[in-house]
Order: structure tokens, then sequence, then C-alpha cells
């Protein structure tokens, strides 16, 4: 149940700063940047999904959301390999106190003036080796019970 009300605390900062709505921002013509937040980007699912917006026709900034900065340093390195734009990086975490989710927000809002897309794909699998000995491991069937 906390790590829910975490989550949906992330998902309130950074939807107070979300104001063009998509479909704006989609259509060709306009030439405008998407800014995309996704979280849990150093890695997996996010990883992917960083790789297929930056490879899109369509211009998005992505912001790389992270836990471990220095993850997300080496994805952007390899992401920059194949992709010739511009990655930004952000530390977020769940565990962080939900003031710091409210900065992360801020500096969004500061230096883009919007997030379009948020894509929250953060999360902990207890098996996770760069989870650094938090927890300790929990066979997948019994994290999924």
């Amino acid at each position: 149940s906390e790590v829910k009300v975490i989550l949906l605390t992330i998902c309130l900062c950074l939807m107070c700063v979300m104001t063009t709505p998509l479909s704006s921002t989609t259509n060709p013509t306009q030439h405008q940047q998407i800014v995309a937040l996704i979280t849990g980007a150093n890695k997996g699912i996010g990883y992917e999904i960083v790789k297929r917006l930056a490879a899109s026709e369509t211009t998005v900034q992505c912001i790389l959301g992270c836990r471990n900065i220095e993850l997300g340093k080496e994805a952007i390195s390899k992401l920059q390999k194949e992709n010739d734009i511009k990655f930004d990086l952000l530390k977020i975490d769940l565990e962080d106190d939900p003031e710091e989710h409210q900065k992360t927000a801020k500096e969004i809002e500061s230096k883009y003036g919007r997030c379009d897309v948020l894509i929250n794909n953060a999360a902990v699998c207890f098996n996770d080796p760069t989870l650094y000995g938090k927890v300790s491991h929990t066979p997948f069937e019994q994290q999924a019970e």
C-alpha cells in the first residue's frame, strides 16, 4: 500500500506539468518536440521504449527517469551510439520522499515547460541485482503471489 501511495504521488506531481494535449503535439506539420519522461528507462522495457521513441519519425525529447544515475548514464551512452538525438537523465526513485518527486516535476517544468508523455514503467523486481542488497532474493513465483 505504501508503494501505491508513492506511485500515486509521482503520477500526480508529474501530471501537474502535463499541459499540452498529446494530440496537438503529434501533428507532423507542427514540428514541435514532444517531451516524454520514461521511468525505469535504463534497462528492460523502459530502455526499449526509449529506443522506439528515439527512432520514431516524431521528434521526442526522451527524459530517462532512473533510480541509479550511473546506470542511466550507461544507457544514454548506448542510446547515443544508435541515435543522433540528445537524451536527458533524471534521478527518480519510488523510495524517495514525495518532496523529491515534486522537485523532479518542477525540474521538468523549468527545463521543458511541460511533460507531454509519462510512461510510468518503474518497478521493483526483487531478483534485480541493481537493488544492491536492499532486499533478499525472492523467487519470481513467490513475488507473483
